[in-house]
């Protein structure tokens, strides 16, 4: 394969978000003409959007392009195993949850699962290797008990652990990082970005209304995932944003018209919505970025993330993408408006 640490050049970008759309229009064999399907390849993985990826490429025929065939059975031999690493995990959150109901742990499925099951026609397309809920601060306590008697180990360091300060526990069924789950206190883990944006249960049930705009609620979780958790280090993150994107309605609108106020997250909000818009040109003809941003009321943001540092993310050429979306960081924790914080 082709060394892509230089980057993508334009034509492997175009192709590369055009692919990674799950609802694009299929992309002919004449349009690879001149494109490095090596690095397009090592770019789906780098991204984590490999299984749509090799979805749409089914059928067409690269025999010039050197070892691709042999990456296609690879990349199906993963996604038949991520399939049924997502089967066995759907399994473990069923009982999980059952146990959780049952001893009165209020929590949500969030993130890969949740997104695969509401977000994606094809739910292989957004593949899943570990099981994320969220919960109330004050129930960590009972749910690592309710896990331990489920069998599961909770994976903690012996120095420096982060967990209580991250607001997350990890858990492995029998101490098997295969079945992981994760327990969030809070979907924003770094504590001096939580002073401004705090995304916990309550934010969750406030932003899907309690359950009956999950979309909502699927929204404003990608995007903190995207903005807030990771800053846009793979193309997939804002996949999820894309997905949710499309299946708003007008009355999800309304009511995330006053989630984006009371939770401040309009900078995130609004550079995804600019991100998606750049990446992706079926959304991007459609007008939808700018149909939200006008319902959601928000202001453009400065272009400090661009879609080329998004790409650029994974690879050899990280360092202009890294100082960009550092910078991003910096943005949120120091010039973007604060949350009220509780007086003490």
């Amino acid at each position: 394969m082709t060394d892509t640490g230089r980057g993508l050049i334009a034509l492997e970008m175009r192709l590369l978000c055009d692919l990674a759309d799950p609802q694009a229009a299929p992309v002919g064999i004449e349009a690879f003409d001149g494109a490095d399907v090596g690095v397009l390849l090592d770019a789906a993985r780098d991204h984590n959007v490999e299984p749509v990826v090799l979805r749409k490429l089914k059928g067409l025929r690269f025999p010039e392009a050197e070892g691709f065939e042999d990456a296609r059975r690879a990349a199906s031999r993963d996604r038949m195993y991520l399939a049924a690493v997502a089967l066995a995990l759907s399994d473990q959150a069923a009982r999980v949850m059952a146990a959780f109901r049952k001893a009165g742990v209020p929590h949500a499925l969030v993130k890969g699962q949740a997104f695969a099951r509401d977000l994606y026609d094809e739910a292989s397309d957004r593949p899943f290797t570990d099981i994320d809920l969220i919960l109330p601060a004050s129930a960590a306590a009972r749910a690592g008990e309710v896990m331990a008697e489920l069998g599961y180990v909770q994976f903690k360091r012996e120095r420096f652990d982060k967990s209580e300060q991250n607001e997350e526990q990890k858990w492995g069924l029998q101490g098997d990082r295969l079945m992981l789950v994760e327990l969030h206190g809070n979907l924003v883990h770094v504590p001096a970005l939580r002073r401004r944006i705090s995304f916990g249960y309550a934010e969750h049930a406030d932003a899907c209304a309690g359950g009956d705009r999950p979309v909502a609620g699927h929204f404003v979780t990608a995007v903190i995932h995207a903005a807030a958790g990771h800053k846009f280090h793979q193309l997939r993150l804002l996949v999820d944003v894309m997905q949710a994107m499309r299946r708003l309605t007008g009355d999800d609108l309304d009511h995330l018209a006053g989630v984006v106020a009371r939770l401040r997250i309009q900078p995130e909000v609004a550079m995804s919505l600019q991100l998606v818009d750049a990446l992706f040109p079926a959304v991007r003809a459609t007008g939808r970025a700018g149909d939200i941003r006008e319902r959601l009321r928000l202001r453009p943001v400065p272009p400090i993330v661009d879609a080329r540092s998004v790409l650029d993310a994974p690879g050899g050429a990280f360092w202009r993408s890294k100082v960009r979306r550092h910078a991003f960081r910096l943005y949120q924790m120091s010039l973007a408006r604060r949350r009220s914080l509780p007086r003490a």
